[in-house]
């Protein structure tokens, strides 16, 4: 069988559910969770539902269910002021004291990364998106009712708050959430490892080609264009330097709104002349054929 995880054909396969039936399931998008991660969050906006899952050491899952509130007209992100909620994958970035903000944050608030690159390449616009709790007294606010953040009710965000961890812990914006078979999401797991794997072992022997060949045409970093950033990646592998390149944690997520993008995300460890750096490193791959992705995006954390 073809590896179209998110295509039209296969679409037939997916179930679509109010929630999760008991928790015993990921979503259909949540590809690969690195052993580390404990917790990750997804946001059905169709239910006004947010679903943690909880992941314990023999890989069983748990969900809890909390009511959220949206952006005032729905869904669906595109410029600053629009009042709606960004759909895609974020990341919590920190935690903050809202004890001197408006109170209309709540108990406490929990940045995420948008835009992200992806976001931004699209030519999507904003900022200032948080999970954040509600003003005293006004706990189960209107389902859209916000200027495009995550409302919780502060009880449950003051609960949830000690498991969410800044930097890691990643948040789904769907629609409506829908599961996949797992033998579909093995599927596509096993073309992702095996193109980091590529990219990793490129890196490690300085094989431009090998590497290069991992990145679509209209690949951009930083303002530059593909050619380039590619003779500037060229010139510094060429410099023939023992390279030994691990990488772990690896996070792998499907987007909820575009059935050919995946993001992953995963630490990385490069030693060169004994001397090490580590960094988060995120891709972001789209479909560029049978079995095969293509980079069209990177940034490190």
């Amino acid at each position: 069988m073809s590896i179209d995880f998110f295509s039209g054909r296969l679409a037939l396969l997916l179930l679509s559910l109010a929630g999760p039936a008991a928790g015993t399931e990921l979503p259909a998008w949540i590809i690969e969770v690195p052993a580390s991660l404990r917790t990750l969050l997804v946001a059905d906006t169709g239910n006004a539902t947010l679903y943690e899952y909880a992941i314990d050491r023999n890989g069983g899952v748990s969900v809890e269910e909390y009511y959220m509130s949206i952006g005032e007209h729905g869904v669906g992100k595109t410029r600053s002021g629009d009042r709606r909620t960004p759909l895609g994958n974020f990341i919590i970035v920190d935690q903050l004291d809202t004890s001197r903000l408006d109170p209309k944050y709540g108990v406490t608030a929990f940045p995420l990364d948008y835009p992200s690159i992806v976001d931004s390449m699209a030519g999507r616009t904003g900022s200032g998106i948080w999970l954040h709790g509600v003003p005293e007294g006004a706990e189960r606010r209107p389902e859209r009712d916000t200027d495009g953040c995550i409302a919780l009710a502060n009880d449950d965000l003051a609960d949830l708050a000690t498991r969410l961890v800044s930097g890691k812990t990643p948040l789904v914006v769907a629609r409506k959430i829908i599961y996949a078979q797992e033998d579909e999401k093995q599927a596509i797991r096993s073309t992702l490892e095996a193109h980091i794997e590529q990219w990793r072992n490129a890196l490690a022997t300085r094989d431009a080609i090998a590497y290069l060949s991992l990145y679509a045409e209209d690949f951009r970093y930083r303002g530059l264009e593909r050619g380039e950033w590619a003779s500037f990646r060229a010139a510094q592998l060429a410099v023939p330097v023992a390279t030994e390149v691990k990488l772990y944690d690896v996070l792998i997520l499907a987007d909820p709104e575009d059935e050919d993008l995946v993001m992953t995300r995963f630490r990385a460890t490069v030693t060169r002349d004994a001397q090490s750096a580590t960094w988060t490193k995120r891709l972001y791959w789209r479909r560029a054929g049978e079995g095969r992705f293509e980079i069209i995006a990177e940034n490190n954390d």
